[in-house]
């Protein structure tokens, strides 16, 4: 359906607007195209954003990360582009212009605590659940065990952690409808996305201890411990259940659910999350295996940068993508790309999540910044690291500006905090040296990370938007600041970091795990303090002890020159 047709649709069917978020019935972020609801009916590529469509206009709301880019890939004859901190006061303003105003929405691709956040108690508009268009799904993936040499823990022992927590509760079952989480809960991967190795399906965890898992991607019987539905009975079985009381999470779980807990009498309590909890402390074994992911992801990277220093002048960004694709994918437990690689030249940097197309493909010539922002999916982890690039000679702003971002990515990198404290309470000190120069990023400074799962894992996250989300030990987070001058560049310096105890303070602090030189040739040494200078010195160092041994003597040369060691 175009948006022309779904325009048709609302006056047929006497709707004022219509509601589409980037969702499928999974709420997640990772889709694939022929799902993208928003790519089919305005083109924009983001991976997060929603629309409110009307008969006349439609409107896409999207986070300071695509501001740029949205409006380069959107007809702005056909939609306006607006911030996603507009939307509540824009349908407010829709209900003054008309106080009966209907909106539709798919039940499915809304969450429970989505929905009540825009009609509030106060408001006139009329919410209508109509299917005008869904997302389709085609793919028939290949599901398959997550081994315990990787996972560290196995799903009978995961369930019956879930389990003994539902019994401090009284619940007589949890749902959650989060892909990732049933995944890591029943060490269950497939090949379904591109990026994510997630395996899509709902799990219901009764305090028994028996699980039934709601999918249309697994038959039954193919793995033990569990029973296997397909989505079209999730009605049935609630059917089963009533009048008992089941946890849930109202921001991951389908408002459709809500009609079908009230027509089986099913009491439901808003519950944290305890297997997303769960998931993102990673055990012994899974830290074990990420370090040694880390360094197989640094021995790519690194044979990549000595590649580009040689070779790249002249290259294309898609031929980068290709060839560090090329360098990972002969890494052992490699399984894919943890993202679709970003490696914007020039001005395209500046974009914040640009990926490069045929279109916009950018020669890489002298005298800018490559801003690449690239990860793995290994069986033993998932990585996430981006590198600004200096090719040939930049100015003395550029070094300043490069050297900025640095200092803000040293300062929270060496921080010290509480334990238990919120990521919002530790963002402003990765943000402080910019804001000092009235300079900002329009990002996250830093997000949770799965295991051979999402790149981008909740609950926790480092952000200047405040939510509730405890720093906790073995949590592994990325620290990314940066900073973007639209039509000239872009920089950003990130790596994955590993929260531990230290010893003299019982604080929380950093451990790195990312292994990637950075490129000192955008430094500007003047503005690095001692301690600044030290901490740059030493990961350096670590960096080429723990890499050495897999590269060759020339690599090694070269690795050496490159870290001023």
């Amino acid at each position: 359906m175009t948006l022309k047709e779904l325009q048709l649709n609302l006056l047929k069917h006497k709707l004022d607007a219509y509601y589409i978020p980037r969702n499928t019935c999974f709420l997640e972020q990772d889709l694939l195209d022929e799902e993208n609801l928003l790519l089919q009916l305005t083109g924009f590529s983001g991976s997060a954003g929603k629309m409110i469509i009307t008969p006349k206009k439609a409107y896409l709301f999207v986070d300071g990360r695509y501001d740029i880019q949205a409006k380069l890939e959107v007809n702005s004859e056909e939609v306006d582009v607006l911030s996603q901190c507009e939307f509540v006061d824009f349908i407010v303003e829709l209900e003054h212009k008309n106080p009966k105003l209907k909106i539709g929405f798919n039940p499915w691709t809304s969450s429970l605590k989505e929905l009540p956040l825009y009609k509030g108690k106060d408001r006139s508009a009329i919410y209508v659940e109509k299917v005008f268009i869904a997302p389709k799904v085609t793919k028939k993936p290949e599901v398959f065990e997550h081994l315990i040499e990787f996972s560290g823990c196995s799903r009978e022992e995961k369930i019956s952690l879930i389990v003994e927590e539902i019994n401090q509760t009284p619940y007589d079952a949890f749902l959650t409808c989060l892909a990732d989480d049933v995944s890591w809960l029943l060490n269950l991967r497939s090949d379904y996305l591109p990026t994510s190795p997630i395996f899509r399906g709902y799990a219901l965890v009764k305090k028994e201890g028996d699980v039934i898992v709601f999918s249309d991607d697994l038959e039954a019987g193919k793995f033990s411990g569990f029973e296997v539905l397909p989505l079209t009975k999730i009605e049935t079985q609630l059917k089963k259940m009533k009048r008992t009381k089941i946890g849930i999470c109202e921001e991951s779980t389908p408002y459709a659910f809500k009609k079908l807990f009230e027509k089986n009498k099913i009491e439901t309590f808003i519950s944290h999350n305890f297997i997303s909890e769960e998931k993102a402390q990673k055990n012994e074994i899974e830290i074990q295996n990420v370090i040694k992911a880390h360094i197989k992801d640094g021995v790519a990277v690194t044979k990549f940068l000595f590649w580009f220093e040689k070779e790249g002048l002249g290259k294309t960004e898609l031929d980068i993508v290709k060839k560090l694709y090329e360098f990972r994918s002969q890494q052992e437990n490699f399984f894919s790309d943890s993202f679709d690689t970003i490696a914007g030249f020039g001005e395209n940097g500046a974009i914040v999540h640009y990926h490069p197309t045929e279109k916009t493909n950018k020669q890489i010539t002298e005298d800018n910044f490559l801003l690449l922002d690239s990860g793995a999916q290994f069986l033993n982890g998932t990585t996430d690291v981006t590198r600004t690039l200096v090719v040939g000679n930049v100015s003395d702003e550029m070094k300043h500006d490069f050297t900025l971002v640095l200092k803000s990515h040293i300062a929270l990198a060496t921080a010290k905090f509480p334990a238990k404290i919120n990521g919002h309470a530790i963002d402003v000190l990765a943000r402080q040296f910019l804001w000092q120069e009235g300079k900002d990023y329009k990002h996250g400074t830093g997000h949770g990370v799965g295991f051979f799962l999402n790149v981008h894992e909740g609950p926790q996250s480092i952000s200047s938007v405040a939510r509730y989300a405890p720093m906790l030990e073995n949590v592994v987070v990325s620290i990314e600041p940066g900073y973007y001058l639209e039509g000239k560049y872009g920089i950003r310096h990130e790596n994955l970091y590993q929260v531990v105890r230290d010893e003299q303070t019982s604080m929380l602090k950093f451990f790195p795990l990312t292994q990637i030189p950075i490129d000192l040739k955008g430094i500007d040494n003047k503005m690095l303090s001692t301690q600044e200078g030290e901490w740059l010195k030493d990961y350096h160092q670590k960096v080429y002890n723990k890499l050495a041994p897999y590269l060759t003597d020339e690599e090694k040369d070269w690795l050496k020159h490159y870290c001023h060691l």
